[in-house]
C-alpha cells in the first residue's frame, strides 16, 4: 500500500512533513479521496504550488480537486525516464540529448520557448517521438518560463520528499502490515524521526548529531 507523503518548505528554508495518506492503490479517485482529506485538514486552503512526479491520474485528481493549484512535473522524475526512452536510440548522441533538454527546458521567455524545443527535436530528429510530444503538451508544468511567476522555493524537483521516503523506508518495506503500521504511528515513530531528520539537516552546531541519529534508528528498528 502506498504512503502519500506531502512535504511543505518553511520560511527557513527547512523541509516540513506535513501531512500523509495510506492509499490503496494509485488511480484517480484513491488520489482524489487524498487531496480532498488533504483540503479538510487545512481548512480548505489550496496551495498555491505543487510539484508531482508526471503521475497521470494524479495530475486530473489535482485539476479536479484543487484547481487554483499549479502543478509542477519533477524534472528530475522526468529525466530518469530518459535512460529507457531514448538511450538506445540516440547512441552516443544521448548525453548532449539530456543536456540540450535541460537546456531548453531553462528558456526564459515563453515567447521563445516553441522555437528553441522544435530547434531541439529537428536537431536530434526526434520530431515524431511520442514521448517528446507528451513532453510538449505539458510545456506550463515542465518549463521554467511558464513556472517562475509561481512560488516554488526554488525548487524544480522532489528532492526534499524523496529525503523524507528515504527516511520512511528504513522503517517500512513491502512487509510492512497495518498492525505494525498502526503500532508505529501510535507510539509517534513516524514523528521523532521527521523530527530528527530535520534538526540532522540544520548543520553542524544542532544540538542533535548524527550519532543521535543514529542512536534513533537503532531504537526505531526494535519495533
Amino acid at each position: 500500500m502506498p504512503l502519500a507523503i506531502f512535504c511543505a518548505v518553511n520560511n527557513h528554508g527547512q523541509t516540513l512533513p506535513i501531512g500523509a495518506g495510506l492509499l490503496r492503490n494509485e488511480t484517480r479517485e484513491t488520489y482524489r479521496w487524498l487531496f480532498t482529506c488533504f483540503l479538510k485538514a487545512v481548512n480548505g486552503q489550496q496551495p498555491g504550488s505543487i510539484l508531482t512526479d508526471q503521475d497521470h491520474w494524479m495530475t486530473e485528481a489535482l485539476e479536479s480537486v484543487m484547481p487554483e493549484t499549479v502543478d509542477a512535473y519533477c524534472i528530475w522524475h522526468i529525466t530518469q525516464k530518459f535512460p529507457q526512452w531514448f538511450r538506445a536510440k540516440l547512441g552516443d548522441s544521448y548525453a548532449s540529448f539530456v543536456n540540450r533538454f535541460y537546456e531548453v527546458c531553462n528558456i526564459e521567455e515563453p515567447e521563445y520557448f516553441d522555437n528553441a524545443w522544435r530547434d531541439f527535436i529537428q536537431e536530434y530528429k526526434m520530431e515524431t517521438d511520442s514521448n517528446l510530444q507528451r513532453l510538449f503538451s505539458a510545456k506550463k508544468k515542465i518549463a521554467q518560463c511558464y513556472l517562475r511567476e509561481y512560488f516554488f522555493a526554488d525548487m524544480t524537483t522532489t528532492q526534499r520528499s524523496e529525503s523524507i521516503n528515504a527516511l520512511m523506508n528504513r522503517f517500512l518495506d513491502s512487509r510492512t502490515n497495518l498492525v505494525k503500521f498502526s503500532l508505529l504511528n501510535s507510539k509517534n515513530v513516524f514523528a521523532s524521526a521527521i523530527e530528527m531528520l530535520l534538526r540532522v539537516m540544520l548543520g553542524p552546531n544542532n544540538l542533535y548529531s548524527f550519532a543521535r541519529y543514529r542512536h534513533l534508528s537503532a531504537k526505531l528498528h526494535r519495533f
